[in-house]
């Protein structure tokens, strides 16, 4: 049977086939393998999580989408306030005045602040929004009262999601994957074993279609791991 070089692949390259050999075993349902898919499962999923906290990536993306809104729906607001103050008539024109003092009292640009300044401003700004009944008013006037809600929203679940990247932090004590590699290539292995011994014991066109595609699907991997050798 044809064996991937674990320990030859990149750490995302290891994980990548990890993976798809985990399809593969989920695809087969042998319940024969089970307890080992299931061992080798949660190996995985420790390497997986150890990987992507130490590349930091775990909701990043999505904090920083967030951040990118609430600092949208900001501009918008000054934008569209600073437009109405050219306006003809004079309650509209005081109404983007208040509200355009009401956001420059906390600075002129709040969306530069760090994570949790900005949340806290934009928390402070918002509760006057909803609070103040001049405010009310004129948001009411120059109907902006969705502007607010928008960036009341995005401020919200930027800080419930930062929240729990924070809760993320606390299991970063998981060992690191040169650590967690070996735990997982045991249980792959073991896995080998099994379709092995079964494929003897007890044959099934399901195993041997099973080991067909890990074969391939370790020659795929090893000709990566060539090619990156060779260009080395």
């Amino acid at each position: 049977m044809v064996e991937p070089r674990l320990k030859s692949y990149r750490n995302d390259e290891f994980i990548g086939y990890i993976k798809s050999s985990l399809e593969l075993l989920t695809k087969a349902n042998i319940p024969a393998l089970s307890t080992v898919q299931t061992a080798l499962q949660a190996a995985y999923d420790e390497l997986e999580l150890s990987f992507k906290i130490n590349k930091g990536s775990l909701l990043t993306a999505t904090i920083q989408e967030l951040d990118a809104r609430r600092d949208a729906a900001i501009r918008g607001i000054l934008n569209v306030v600073r437009g109405y103050s050219l306006h003809y008539d004079e309650n509209i024109k005081s109404a983007a005045f208040l509200i355009e003092r009401a956001i420059v009292n906390y600075g002129r640009k709040i969306y530069a602040l760090n994570y949790q300044a900005e949340t806290s401003t934009v928390q402070s700004l918002v509760n006057e929004f909803e609070n103040d009944a001049d405010l009310v008013a004129a948001l009411t006037l120059l109907n902006m009262t969705g502007w607010k809600d928008e960036l009341k929203t995005a401020n919200t679940d930027f800080e419930n999601k930062y929240l729990d990247r924070i809760s993320e932090d606390v299991v970063k004590d998981l060992p690191p994957v040169s650590e967690l590699r070996p735990v997982a290539i045991d249980a792959y292995y073991d896995v080998l074993q099994h379709i092995q011994a079964n494929n003897v014991l007890n044959p099934s066109p399901d195993l041997t279609t099973l080991k067909e595609e890990l074969e391939r699907l370790a020659e795929k991997y090893n000709q990566i791991d060539r090619n990156k050798t060779t260009a080395d």
